[in-house]
C-alpha cells in the first residue's frame, strides 16, 4: 500500500487477515496514519460490530437471544464487560495495559488477535470501597503495544516490515456516574 494515493484507511481494512508479514503505508497522503485502540462495552461494541444485524434486528429482539448475559447485567448494577475495539481490525496481535479508577479489573491487560475488529472480554467491578452510588468509574488504556519487531530492507520478501502508521489509545471510558442532581430526590 505504499506509493499510494491513500488519505485516510477504510474501518475494517485488516478484518480477517490474521497473518499480514509486512505493512508499508509511508509515501501516501495520509501517512502517518493513526490506528485507533479503544475501549468499548461489550454490548455497544457488538451492536457495532455486526453491521447487518443493525438492520432490521431490534434491540429488543437480541436482548431476547443474548438471555443470561444482558440480564444479568441489569441485575448487577455496578458490573461491565469491556474489551478493545481497533474499527481498522488489528494487523497484528494487540495488547493493551488498563486500568480503573472506582473499579476492579478481572485483568490488566486486554488483547485483541490479528485481524480481529474486537478482544478479550474483561470484567470491570465497582469497587466495595466508599459510597458506591456517588463514584465514577472509568477505565482508561495506560499503554499500547508497539509495533512488532522489523528489519526493513530492500528484499521485502525477506523482511517483516511495518511502517507509515502508529497505534494510538482512545480517551478514558466512563462506564459509571453518579445520578445528577435534578435525579436524586430532595430530603426532608
Amino acid at each position: 500500500l505504499q506509493d499510494n494515493a491513500l488519505e485516510a484507511l477504510p474501518e475494517g481494512l485488516f478484518a480477517g487477515v490474521a497473518k499480514l508479514f509486512s505493512l508499508q503505508l509511508q509515501d501516501n497522503p495520509g501517512a502517518s496514519f493513526s490506528l485507533p485502540v479503544e475501549l468499548a462495552v461489550e454490548a455497544d461494541a457488538d451492536s457495532e460490530g455486526e453491521g447487518d444485524a443493525d438492520e432490521g434486528d431490534s434491540d429488543e429482539g437480541s436482548a431476547d437471544e443474548g438471555g443470561a448475559d444482558e440480564g444479568e447485567a441489569e441485575e448487577e448494577p455496578g458490573r461491565a464487560t469491556i474489551l478493545l475495539r481497533v474499527p481498522h481490525a488489528a494487523p497484528f496481535a494487540i495488547s493493551a495495559e488498563i486500568s480503573a479508577t472506582g473499579a476492579t479489573l478481572s485483568a490488566q491487560t486486554a488483547t485483541i488477535a490479528p485481524g480481529e475488529t474486537l478482544g478479550n472480554p474483561v470484567s470491570v467491578a465497582r469497587s466495595a470501597a466508599g459510597n458506591e452510588a456517588d463514584a465514577t468509574v472509568t477505565v482508561e488504556i495506560t499503554s499500547v503495544s508497539s509495533l512488532p519487531a522489523t528489519a526493513c530492507g530492500d528484499d521485502y520478501d525477506e523482511y517483516r516490515c511495518f511502517r507509515g502508521f502508529e497505534l494510538m489509545p482512545g480517551s478514558p471510558l466512563t462506564l459509571f456516574e453518579p445520578p445528577a442532581a435534578a435525579d436524586v430526590p430532595a430530603m426532608r
